[in-house]
């Protein structure tokens, strides 16, 4: 398993400790057990240097799937003999749903996919409640990038209690693993981060345009060297 990244020393790794004033690494430094020899990096501020290194050791992770709002034809992600009937609901309605939330999922969970099927299911699978109706779901859960990422969060990280016999916890895992292959947490995560941080230089814009206006800098007179002749004349005068 990878060390976590707070671990990681240059004694871990064999390589000698990079100076932070020096501009560059030394030629002869030798190549480390990673294979990332120093004089690679040679040049790199330190921070990239260190990620460098850091993504040495770290499993490559799988490109984010991309959202969009044209995927309108839905895909077979499920089939029904995959799942096992309940007393109330056979191994197609455990398919159907899978498939539908996944769509809703891979569509950056547009309200016109959310319908009230889907919601009567949702609200009982992953831990969730009915937050009043489907309205107060959608509201909860897919009204912001920040929240459809909380959303694809939790999902992951539910334990999928019960029985299949009567339960929906064999789909549930289904869809997690889906869910997992597609990176969907990746790729909700990236556009929370874009909204945060485009509120956030919206909100700088506006404090710099309050707090810190143009600002006219004076442009000093020049100044007048005497030449020989004045500076005697002004001693004279003195």
């Amino acid at each position: 398993m990878a060390p976590f990244a707070g671990d990681l020393v240059a004694s871990d790794m064999n390589l000698p400790v990079y100076d932070a004033s020096a501009s560059a690494c030394p030629e002869n430094y030798a190549e480390n057990d990673a294979g990332v020899r120093c004089s690679a990096i040679n040049g790199l501020r330190m921070g990239e240097a260190i990620r460098v290194i850091l993504n040495a050791y770290s499993p490559p992770q799988p490109t984010p799937h991309r959202l969009t709002r044209q995927d309108t034809n839905m895909r077979t992600f499920f089939e029904a003999d995959a799942f096992t009937p309940t007393k109330w609901n056979s191994s197609a309605d455990k398919a159907d749903f899978g498939n539908k939330l996944l769509h809703l999922l891979l569509n950056d969970c547009q309200q016109s996919l959310f319908t009230q099927e889907l919601y009567d299911r949702l609200m009982n699978c992953f831990g969730h409640i009915a937050h009043y109706n489907r309205d107060g779901f959608f509201a909860e859960w897919f009204s912001s990038p920040q929240s459809k990422a909380e959303f694809v969060r939790h999902l992951l990280s539910y334990p999928c209690w019960g029985d299949a016999d009567f339960t929906y916890s064999d789909v549930e895992r289904a869809i997690q693993s889906e869910v997992k292959r597609l990176n969907l947490l990746a790729a909700y995560q990236e556009r929370a981060a874009a909204a945060i941080r485009s509120a956030e230089l919206a909100l700088l814009s506006a404090l710099q345009r309050k707090y810190q206006p143009a600002m006219i800098v004076p442009i000093a007179e020049p100044v007048s060297v005497p030449t020989p002749q004045e500076a005697v004349q002004l001693s004279l005068i003195a």
